[in-house]
């Protein structure tokens, strides 16, 4: 398996070779991407200026506690995201993914539209090519 394929080609291209050569298009999928390192350093950038948030917004707490607390809860659900984004390096997104079966390893390659591997998964059975069995037929014999 190839972490990218198709990465000599022009982007804009990418998309519709998988549309053209995949076993399977599903619109709108949920897949995770890898994260590239610039993209982690910029989550922990802003997880780091979320924690500074959090400890000024808990230093003004005392006079206006409902209103603080509803911001406080928003900004540690985005931080609990971030935590999950950089520890994983990955991201959870929608979008196009392609379905390649490979056939002599029961693997089905899911594939975004830059052509990146996301995910593998065991081919299902109605995915699985059959075998043709030779039958002997001989009168009553099936």
């Amino acid at each position: 398996m190839q972490k990218q394929i198709l990465a000599t080609e022009p982007i804009h291209r990418r998309a519709e070779i998988l549309r053209d050569t995949c076993y399977k298009v599903l619109e709108n999928e949920h897949y995770t991407r890898k994260l590239e390192p610039d993209e982690v350093v910029e989550c922990k950038t802003e997880l780091y200026q979320k924690d500074m948030e959090v400890e000024d917004l808990k230093a003004q707490l005392k006079d206006a506690t409902a209103v603080l607390r509803k911001k406080i809860k928003e900004l540690n659900e985005r931080r609990s995201e971030l935590i999950r984004t950089i520890q994983f390096e990955s991201v959870s997104q929608r979008g196009t993914v392609f379905l390649m079966d490979e056939q002599e390893s029961n693997l089905m390659f899911i594939y975004d539209v830059n052509g990146y591997c996301v995910g593998t998964r065991p081919l299902l059975p109605e995915e699985k090519q059959t075998s043709i069995l030779t039958i002997k037929r001989n009168g009553t014999d099936y």
